[in-house]
């Protein structure tokens, strides 16, 4: 009966580790040391009446504790949206990079809906016009975000777009504390503010 429960316990272990290691998940050990508050005792320490013998040692006070922490850190595959078409220039506000284009490549279609007219190589340098960030940091301004059905803090947090990771969704909740009465109480349609720092 205990080998059987040793072999159920094993055999789970090893498809949970498979399924972390397929999914692409972050693993992180680490260990804290605490001090423990409970050691600070006062009055006759546990002799009721008289006085303790006179060879009484006291015992050794463990005034730390070691914790152990196994953190498995799950993030959502990417979801890849496909172009329907180029990427449009913002006129004025572009810097010139060259680009590499050989003029006498076959052209593929790379993805549906969209065809580029060549491929690109180290031949020949053209420039082309790239779109320039401008200099106000957009990440500095807050965004946001429609709860969806079923969504929670961590999981708006760890939307690649969002934070990419779930450990983010304090700042979420800090940013709408005005909004939301406690963190687990989102509700589908709510306009969240996503600061960006």
């Amino acid at each position: 009966m205990k080998e059987q429960k040793k072999l159920s316990l094993l055999v789970s272990v090893q498809i949970m580790a498979i399924a972390v290691f397929l999914n692409g998940c972050l693993i992180r050990t680490y260990t804290v040391t605490k001090d423990r508050p409970d050691q600070e005792v006062s009055g006759n320490q546990g002799f009721l009446s008289g006085q303790a013998p006179e060879n009484y040692q006291q015992p050794k006070k463990f005034t730390q504790r070691r914790y152990k922490f196994f953190e498995v850190e799950l993030q959502s595959p990417l979801k890849i949206e496909h172009l329907k078409e180029p990427p449009k220039t913002l006129g004025e506000n572009t810097v010139n990079t060259p680009e590499a284009v050989s003029p006498n490549m076959e052209s593929e279609p790379l993805q549906e809906g969209f065809e580029p007219k060549t491929r690109s190589t180290i031949m020949d340098m053209q420039e082309v016009k790239t779109p320039l960030a401008p200099l106000s940091a957009k990440s500095s301004l807050p965004g946001t975000y429609i709860v969806k059905d079923g969504d929670t803090l961590q999981k708006i947090s760890a939307r690649p777009e969002i934070y990419g990771t779930h450990k983010q969704w304090v700042k979420i909740y800090k940013a709408n504390k005005d909004k939301l009465k406690a963190p687990d109480r989102i509700k589908p349609g709510q306009e969240l503010v996503i600061p960006r720092d």
